[in-house]
């Protein structure tokens, strides 16, 4: 490795983020104030301070947010809480197998929620007393439920034969952004293999894993794929956990990268559009988080540079920076953080590289980075879900969507959600 990785702007930046983590301690003090409700709509405002008014009732006891390709009912009924969303019709051919993988699912993947056939559909429903609904609770229980939604739609489908029971609103990329971000992958891919090939004949294991490995992650940080291209990276990086020689899975997730790379542009951009999301599917980073992550890479990397190891140097950082990005929600601050360092060591030379990343990881480490420093201006004042002048009709809108779920036509609902958070999203990036 003579350079260090090639600096890829993200499709969406880090500020596009409404989650509020102010607004998740507010929730967590009402509920042990035992005002139950307050507590979850101050939850719901986490998420995103305009769902309430967007996909609630007047009463604000029962909300309809879309999430990919489910709907997501949360209700509050004597003083119980509801949450239910239906996942997939059930195949008649393949039945058995698919309801075998879904027991498997109840008893791993989903962790309080559990699937139930309701009416010919899979569905994924909980429920509990509402002084059990403590906002930390809710966090994973929702997080849960989307994740298992949004990675085992398209796998059921495929293999089993299912059909949505509703198909997501998606926006695709523009033209420019595809062709932006399959450059950029066959660019990434490119160096990567090239770089983990050398590293396996250098008998450098660690960083060819390494090299390999941020392929993938890297390709998630600046793309953000959905469907099955999101499954393959994420396949491809479980598999370079599994217990086999290093060199027998560098080569493994080298035939997955060239398989991805020869395919037409057309395949790719079928993965790469905007949906709706309820909730953020990982945890937020912190400075502490930046700190524990950190420590023992500055402290192996310290012997590396004094023994002018630059490429190991480069490799480590690099690779930890984009598995932080794959683990974590980061925050406008440390995305400005991590990404004015790798927008300056792009495709420079390993040591030059490897000194900057070095000062960044001592800087990390000793405090002396104020993220305060690093947040971006304000453009004016903060959207705020009471009163605020969106530039959208928003009555209108919601009155078109409360009488298409009057009717029951939820993709008609699911259509309206998309076009008018579409819109808002115009408006606060304006």
């Amino acid at each position: 490795m003579k350079h260090a990785l090639y600096y890829v702007r993200p499709v969406i930046a880090a500020t596009d983020s409404r989650v509020d983590y102010d607004i998740l301690s507010q929730a967590r003090e009402f509920h042990d104030e035992g005002d139950h409700l307050k507590a979850i709509h101050a939850y719901i405002d986490f998420l995103d301070p305009d769902f309430r008014k967007m996909y609630g009732n007047k009463m604000g006891t029962k909300f309809v947010i879309p999430h990919g390709s489910i709907i997501v009912n949360i209700e509050v009924r004597d003083d119980w809480f509801y949450v239910w969303a239906d996942f997939l019709n059930i195949p008649e051919q393949g039945k058995i197998a698919m309801l075998r993988q879904v027991a498997e699912l109840n008893s791993g993947r989903l962790m309080l929620a559990r699937f139930v056939m309701h009416e010919g559909k899979l569905r994924i429903e909980y429920h509990c007393p509402v002084e059990h609904t403590h906002p930390d609770k809710l966090v994973s229980l929702f997080r849960n439920i989307c994740y298992v939604g949004d990675k085992y739609d398209d796998e059921f489908c495929t293999q089993f034969g299912a059909t949505r029971v509703y198909e997501p609103q998606i926006r695709p990329y523009s033209q420019e952004e595809v062709k932006r971000v399959y450059d950029a992958f066959k660019l990434t891919s490119a160096k990567a293999i090239e770089d983990a090939a050398q590293s396996i004949k250098d008998r450098n294991l660690g960083e060819a894993w390494a090299q390999i490995s941020m392929a993938f992650s890297q390709f998630e940080f600046y793309a953000l794929p959905k469907g099955s291209l999101e499954a393959e990276c994420e396949d491809a990086l479980e598999a370079l956990d599994e217990d086999l020689p290093i060199p027998e899975r560098v080569a493994i997730a080298t035939k997955k990268l060239e398989e991805m790379m020869a395919r037409p542009m057309e395949e790719f951009a079928k993965d790469l559009y905007y949906t709706q999301n309820l909730t953020p599917l990982k945890g937020n980073a912190t400075m502490q988080t930046l700190q524990e992550y950190f420590e023992d890479v500055v402290d192996v990397c310290k012997q590396a540079m004094d023994a002018n190891d630059y490429p190991y140097v480069t490799t480590r950082f690099s690779h930890l920076i984009y598995k932080i990005y794959n683990l974590f929600e980061v925050s406008p601050a440390i995305h400005t953080l991590f990404s004015n360092v790798l927008e300056e060591v792009s495709n420079k030379p390993v040591q030059e590289a490897a000194q900057k990343l070095f000062g960044l990881g001592i800087s990390i480490m000793n405090g002396d980075i104020d993220l305060d420093d690093y947040e971006p201006e304000e453009g004016g004042s903060s959207p705020s879900s009471e009163g605020a002048d969106h530039g959208v009709d928003l009555e209108a809108m919601q009155q078109a969507m409360a009488e298409a779920m009057q009717k029951g036509d939820m993709q008609e609902y699911m259509r309206l959600a998309m076009e008018m958070q579409q819109a808002m999203q115009q408006h606060y990036n304006s």
